[in-house]
């Protein structure tokens, strides 16, 4: 399984965004992604941080375009996400 690095600019402060991303648990489950860490730099509280473990980049693609309405909604800057994929 392939571990996915993600950065993102946020529209909403990081406790709001955090508890909305929190609330996809089930969906990201049910897609095969297992988060291994999610936070923010120390000095950027506008900018969220997720490591986690997905079934194949393909799946991840199709859960993120699946559910960009609610990644949007939550606070997430479409434009800035930035993406690192790496082995496991």
């Amino acid at each position: 399984m392939p571990v996915v690095i993600m950065s993102a600019s946020l529209s909403k402060p990081y406790a709001e965004w955090k508890e909305a991303f929190d609330a996809g648990e089930s969906l990201r489950r049910a897609a095969g992604m297992e988060v291994i860490y999610v936070g923010h730099p120390l000095e950027d509280a506008q900018t969220a941080r997720v490591v986690q473990r997905v079934a194949s980049m393909e799946a991840m693609a199709q859960f993120v375009n699946d559910n960009a309405h609610l990644i949007k909604e939550s606070g997430v800057v479409p434009d800035s996400i930035e993406v690192v994929p790496c082995t496991d």
